[in-house]
């Protein structure tokens, strides 16, 4: 299961209601869930994709990987702060 960004849990928490009024208000909730996914920087799933294209090489994909499970790890460990 896909762990779901707050941008994505608080839009499924509106009432439908609201939903459509914000959106014919101008409220861009794809741009909003785009902009958080830029504010949270490169995932693993970003990374590996990134090597799959050569867009960056295998040492290199291995080594990112790694430090991402690693930061993972720790804030797991001690906490997000």
């Amino acid at each position: 299961m896909k762990q779901q960004t707050a941008v994505e849990w608080l839009i499924e928490q509106m009432p439908l209601g609201i939903r459509k009024t914000l959106s014919e208000n101008g409220i861009d909730f794809q741009q909003a869930k785009e902009m958080e996914k830029e504010q949270m920087g490169y995932t693993k799933e970003d990374v590996l994709m990134a090597g799959f294209i050569g867009e960056i090489n295998h040492f290199d994909t291995k080594h990112i990987v790694s430090l991402l499970d690693e930061a993972k790890q720790y804030n797991k460990t001690h906490g997000d702060k």
